[in-house]
Protein backbone atom coordinates (compact mmCIF):
# COMPACT_ATOMS: atom_id res chain seq x y z
CA UNK A 1 0.00 0.00 0.00
CA UNK A 2 2.35 2.91 -1.25
CA UNK A 3 0.57 6.26 -1.76
CA UNK A 4 -0.17 6.10 -5.10
CA UNK A 5 -2.14 3.28 -4.48
CA UNK A 6 -3.97 4.95 -1.65
CA UNK A 7 -5.16 7.87 -3.82
CA UNK A 8 -5.93 6.03 -7.28
CA UNK A 9 -8.57 3.97 -4.93
CA UNK A 10 -12.13 5.51 -4.18
CA UNK A 11 -11.76 4.41 -0.26
CA UNK A 12 -11.93 6.35 2.84
CA UNK A 13 -8.67 5.52 4.65
CA UNK A 14 -9.15 7.80 7.44
CA UNK A 15 -12.61 5.95 8.00
CA UNK A 16 -10.85 2.61 7.87
CA UNK A 17 -7.96 4.05 10.92
CA UNK A 18 -10.64 5.45 13.01
CA UNK A 19 -12.60 1.68 12.80
CA UNK A 20 -9.41 0.29 13.95
CA UNK A 21 -8.83 2.59 16.24
CA UNK A 22 -12.32 2.80 17.95
CA UNK A 23 -12.75 -1.40 17.97
CA UNK A 24 -14.40 -2.01 21.28
CA UNK A 25 -12.97 -4.62 23.52
CA UNK A 26 -13.17 -8.63 22.15
CA UNK A 27 -12.88 -7.87 18.02
CA UNK A 28 -10.65 -8.99 16.83
CA UNK A 29 -8.40 -6.09 15.29
CA UNK A 30 -6.44 -8.28 13.16
CA UNK A 31 -9.98 -9.78 11.49
CA UNK A 32 -11.21 -6.66 11.35
CA UNK A 33 -8.00 -4.93 9.57
CA UNK A 34 -8.07 -8.17 6.81
CA UNK A 35 -11.90 -7.11 5.82
CA UNK A 36 -11.10 -3.37 5.73
CA UNK A 37 -8.02 -4.65 3.51
CA UNK A 38 -10.58 -6.27 1.28
CA UNK A 39 -12.58 -3.21 1.25
CA UNK A 40 -9.50 -1.54 -0.05
CA UNK A 41 -8.13 -3.81 -2.74
CA UNK A 42 -12.64 -4.00 -4.40
CA UNK A 43 -12.40 -0.04 -3.48
CA UNK A 44 -12.97 1.09 -7.33
CA UNK A 45 -9.82 2.98 -9.07
CA UNK A 46 -9.87 6.48 -9.68
CA UNK A 47 -7.85 8.46 -11.75
CA UNK A 48 -7.06 12.23 -10.31
CA UNK A 49 -6.84 14.92 -12.16
CA UNK A 50 -3.86 16.46 -10.78
CA UNK A 51 -4.07 19.56 -12.45
CA UNK A 52 -7.49 20.28 -11.71
CA UNK A 53 -6.92 19.72 -8.22
CA UNK A 54 -3.93 21.97 -8.02
CA UNK A 55 -5.66 24.74 -9.62
CA UNK A 56 -8.70 24.53 -7.64
CA UNK A 57 -6.22 24.87 -4.87
CA UNK A 58 -4.30 27.53 -6.11
CA UNK A 59 -7.76 29.22 -6.75
CA UNK A 60 -8.91 28.96 -2.85
CA UNK A 61 -5.49 29.72 -1.74
CA UNK A 62 -6.10 33.43 -3.58
CA UNK A 63 -9.03 33.57 -1.89
CA UNK A 64 -7.91 32.61 1.50
CA UNK A 65 -4.29 34.49 1.31
CA UNK A 66 -4.79 37.19 -1.53
CA UNK A 67 -2.63 35.97 -3.46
Amino acid sequence: MDSASLLDRDFDMALAQLDIQVAPEGIDRMELAKSIYEDFLDAPHVKRDWKKILDEDLKENRKIFGR
